[in-house]
C-alpha cells in the first residue's frame, strides 16, 4: 500500500521511519531515501545500524535550496534524480521517500516520474511519501493519507533546530 504524511506539523519523517522500523522488526527490508537532506540528520546512524534498513547515501553538505547557484541546483537534480531510480532496484519490502514531493516542487525530481512509480507500485509492497503540501493527485493514489498540521512551534519565536530532535 502506499502511505503520504504531509503537512507543515512536525513528526512526518518519525512517522515513515517509525513504520520501517516496525517493518524492520517484523522481518522485512526497508530503504530509506532522504530528498533535501545530507549525511547529517541524527536518525541515520542509528537506522543504518539495523539489519535489514538500507539508508541510502545523501550528500556530505547540503544548502538549502534558495541559497544554492545554478550549478549547484543542477548538481542537486542530477543527484536526486539517479537515487530515485537506484532506490527503485534495491531489494526492499517498504521504501520510504522522505521529503519527495518538496524535491517534486522544487524540480529535483520530475513529477511524472513519482506519479510513474505511484502508478506501477507493486501490491506486495509499502511506499512511504512525505512532504509539506497536500498534492491532490497524489492523495488519490495513496492507500493511507496523513496530514501534519502545526498548531504550535518553537521555531515561531525563533528557537532553532536542535541535533536528535529536529535533525
Amino acid at each position: 500500500m502506499i502511505h503520504y504524511y504531509y503537512g507543515y506539523g512536525k513528526g512526518k519523517t518519525s512517522a515513515a521511519l517509525g513504520l520501517g522500523i516496525r517493518a524492520c522488526g517484523a522481518g522485512k527490508k526497508v530503504t530509506l531515501l532522504q530528498f533535501l537532506k545530507d549525511n547529517r540528520s541524527a536518525e541515520r546512524q542509528i537506522l543504518q545500524s539495523l539489519p535489514g534498513f538500507e539508508v541510502l547515501p545523501n550528500p556530505e553538505h547540503l544548502k538549502f535550496t534558495n541559497q544554492m547557484n545554478q550549478r549547484e541546483k543542477e548538481e542537486a537534480t542530477l543527484f536526486w534524480q539517479n537515487a530515485f531510480y537506484f532506490a527503485q532496484k534495491t531489494p526492499y519490502d517498504v521504501l520510504i521517500l522522505d521529503e519527495v514531493t518538496d524535491a517534486v516542487k522544487i524540480g529535483f525530481l520530475p513529477r511524472a516520474d513519482l506519479l510513474l512509480l505511484l502508478h506501477h507500485f507493486p501490491q506486495n509492497r509499502e511506499l512511504v511519501l512525505t512532504g509539506h503540501e497536500p498534492d491532490p493527485e497524489i492523495e488519490d493514489l495513496c492507500d493511507y493519507v496523513t496530514q501534519m498540521k502545526k498548531e504550535k512551534h518553537p521555531f515561531d519565536h525563533g528557537a532553532a533546530a536542535r541535533a536528535g530532535i529536529e535533525f
